[in-house]
């Protein structure tokens, strides 16, 4: 732990010298390679303190909410004979390890269902991933489970597992509210019939398994990521105090933001300025051209020009 702890030290230590201008450095020396490593430790640690906020909200909704859950987890859990380890008076040590076992979208799941009540009650739809140690006939009851759970089932897969000691992999999709989602997850996490159960976000992105495009149409679920080299955030940029440019900027960037896969290309009305600057290096390009490209550069540019797609006058 205390060599965990020192190398962490240094990496902020190092990361921090090389990327704030504060500390003395200026900007020609700061690397790009420390600042997106600073980046992912800032990112990193932001997504910690949320988790642990959330957390620790969850564990003061718990306090409230204990005997609520008792309440209904006694007649399910007895109606399906779904085997409980709670014991009938549970330690502070057992609560405390039962909220840092959530997973994140658990966490967050009750984060949202607490800050909004309207949405608490509201139906919506959640993948679920159950492993059952006893079999596929073990399934039966879990989903009896479900239904007294008030919760509608409305696709299910299954495969043989992988896992040592488990059988069968099931993945479930369900239509209930979140509050009783959170209730259900609870209930199913103390059967002797599951080794665990997990619960899928749409937008689950694993480094271990990271996710990639396919189709030009996934490219509407990626972020659109703001670094610290936009105008409004970096003084060395050019544009930081043209707040013309940055005005113009910002409503050419949200035209290409909204943009989906599918939809009609978006005309852009360009001013007689930009259009002069489009011109000006247009023709500069042209002169340079023979002597410093390449030929398939030149092919390709030529092609363009024929079809009317690159012209003086008009930005394309």
């Amino acid at each position: 732990m205390a060599v965990a702890a020192a190398q962490k030290s240094r990496e902020m230590f190092a990361i921090n010298k090389s990327y704030s201008i504060e500390n003395g450095y200026p900007a020609r020396r700061r690397s790009l390679v420390d600042d997106a490593r600073f980046e992912t430790i800032v990112v990193k640690q932001t997504k910690q303190s949320v988790l642990e906020e959330a957390r620790q909200l969850a564990n003061v909704n718990d306090q409230y909410d204990d005997q609520g859950f008792e309440s209904e987890e006694k007649p399910i859990g007895h109606e399906n004979e779904v085997e409980s380890s709670e014991s009938s008076e549970p330690s502070s040590s057992d609560n405390d390890d039962s909220d840092a076992g959530l997973t994140e979208e658990e966490v967050l799941l009750e984060k949202a269902a607490s800050q909004d009540k309207d949405a608490e009650m509201a139906v919506q739809r959640a993948t679920l991933v159950l492993r059952l140690r006893e079999g596929i006939n073990s399934l039966a009851r879990v989903l009896k489970v479900i239904e007294n759970g008030k919760g509608n089932v409305v696709h299910l897969e299954s495969r043989p597992s992988k896992e040592q000691g488990v059988q069968f992999d099931v993945l479930a999709k369900v239509d209930m509210t979140r509050k009783d989602l959170l209730a259900l997850m609870k209930i199913l996490r103390q059967s002797s019939t599951l080794a665990s159960i997990t619960i899928l976000a749409e937008d689950n992105i694993n480094v271990k398994n990271p996710w990639f495009p396919r189709h030009a149409r996934d490219l509407d679920n990626c972020n659109h990521l703001v670094t610290k080299y936009e105008p409004e955030l970096d003084m060395n940029h050019p544009g930081f105090a043209d707040k013309v440019y940055r005005s113009r900027r910002k409503e050419i960037a949200a035209i290409a933001f909204e943009y989906k896969y599918g939809d009609s290309i978006p005309y852009i009305d360009y001013t007689a300025d930009e259009v002069g600057t489009w011109t000006a290096v247009f023709n500069n390009v042209l002169d340079l051209m023979p002597k410093h490209f390449c030929m398939e550069y030149r092919n390709a540019f030529k092609m363009l020009q024929d079809e009317k797609i690159f012209t003086e006058d008009k930005i394309p």
